[in-house]
């Protein structure tokens, strides 16, 4: 739909937008200098704290542990989780080949913000990138793998490289290290994490352990698992759950904790709260919700940490959300930002782009469903080729916007996993010495 403004309308606009900006930044600046950024830091939702526990905290010293309390404890590394390769697939080596040179990590950008370093780092794994690093762009760059995952656990590296309007990534905190995100530095100052926990999700994917250095500056060097307790103790059932469950659900040893504000939460808790909630709702129209829930599904078969009501639950709101994408699947294999049938309020600002998004983000999470519980895997193939269809167009979609690197990258991984490899990288190893044989 285009809308015509005369000038008039046009100035009007861009004074109430100009306004919103300016707003939006004047509350950020008031809260950072009372120490709650955003209510993950702050006060806990819905309690009434008397005059000197807000004096506490507006001085920060509410972060101080109470008598007795106890960290949650962390695995030496994240629950392994099997992924169910899709059936009867049969994918010529060359137009996988084309499919991952898709997925390359190439950016015009000289500072890689966040959310890009992460899409590339959990499609190609942390090692040494195994393609060539020369771009076919001018101008452009083909980034290492192991270089974006240095950033990630490295301050020096980070400055270097991923440092988009934000000198820091993490940093001390009364409960470890934490991870700067963007709901607590609000989308109008500096970006951090897009999503709260998003780090820790994508250490878990990656498998990485939980001893693994994390280098603040020459003299403090930390742990992966002092940013998942962190993340743990920060936790509160009123933000964004869908990301920090995925990555706590594979870390914590421990079940139930009490956070910060010295309330008693648990992944059972997590996963109660994602799945009351309306199939459809949340970030990527919902899908972010499902692939939490089927995660701690697959936790639970190995370690039990739901009950039978919150498990019924769980179930129930996979198997509805199943249900609506056999009636909602196009006929060329994609599925579409309204498949649960909520009006889409994000886009990528490309059909496509949203197709790609949609589809790839709901494979993904069907790959971790046995194979007895997700729908016939004829939809999953018939995924799969939408994907595989879009090879030739996805770079030529990043080129001229970078922000669809996101999507593009959950695509290529959607397609990898399915074939059952844990990354773009192992997959163009395998190919590349099934070509040299």
């Amino acid at each position: 739909m285009v809308v015509l403004l005369n000038a008039c309308d046009f100035v009007a606009v861009k004074v109430v937008l100009c306004r919103a900006r300016f707003i939006s930044t004047v509350m950020v600046a008031c809260l950072s200098l009372l120490g709650c950024s955003e209510v993950r830091y702050g006060t806990p939702p819905g309690e009434q704290h008397d005059a000197a526990v807000k004096e506490k905290q507006v001085s920060g010293l509410a972060n101080k542990f109470s008598p007795g309390f106890e960290k949650p404890a962390v695995r030496d590394r994240p629950i392994a989780l099997k992924v169910e390769p899709v059936a009867g697939l049969d994918i010529p080596l060359a137009e996988i080949k084309e499919l991952l040179l898709a997925g390359r990590p190439i950016f015009l950008l000289k500072k890689l913000p966040v959310g890009a370093t992460f899409h590339a780092v959990r499609l190609w794994g942390h090692r040494e990138s195994p393609f060539d690093l020369s771009s076919p762009y001018p101008g452009e760059r083909v980034y290492d793998c192991r270089l974006l995952y240095n950033t990630l656990i490295s301050s020096v590296d980070f400055r270097a490289v991923s440092g988009f309007r934000l000198e820091i990534l993490l940093e001390r905190s009364e409960f470890g290290i934490s991870v700067r995100s963007a709901d607590e530095l609000g989308w109008g100052n500096r970006r951090g994490e897009n999503h709260v926990g998003k780090y820790v999700q994508v250490m878990a994917e990656l498998g990485v352990p939980s001893g693994e250095a994390i280098k603040l500056s020459e003299n403090d060097v930390g742990t992966l698992r002092e940013i998942v307790v962190d993340e743990a103790m920060r936790l509160h059932y009123d933000e964004e759950l869908d990301f920090v469950a995925t990555g706590l659900c594979r870390y914590l040893a421990s079940d139930k904790w009490r956070n910060r504000f010295n309330q008693v939460v648990s992944l059972d808790g997590l996963a109660s709260r994602i799945a009351e909630r309306r199939v459809g709702s949340g970030s990527c129209w919902g899908v972010h919700a499902l692939n939490a829930l089927a995660t701690i599904r697959a936790v639970d078969e190995q370690v039990p940490i739901l009950k039978k009501t919150t498990k019924a639950s769980v179930e129930g709101h996979i198997h509805e959300a199943m249900q609506l994408l056999k009636r909602s699947q196009s006929s060329d294999g994609s599925w579409g930002p309204e498949w649960a049938g909520r009006t889409a309020l994000f886009s990528w600002g490309n059909d496509h782009a949203d197709r790609l998004a949609a589809t790839a983000h709901h494979l993904e999470w069907l790959l971790s469903l046995p194979v007895s519980l997700r729908i016939p895997d004829i939809h999953l193939r018939k995924a799969v080729g939408y994907i595989l269809a879009s090879r030739h167009e996805i770079p030529l979609l990043v080129h001229e916007d970078w922000h669809i690197y996101m999507p593009a990258s959950h695509a290529v991984r959607a397609v990898i996993l399915s074939m059952g490899f844990n990354s773009a990288g192992d997959a163009w190893r395998e190919l590349l010495a099934e070509e040299s044989q």
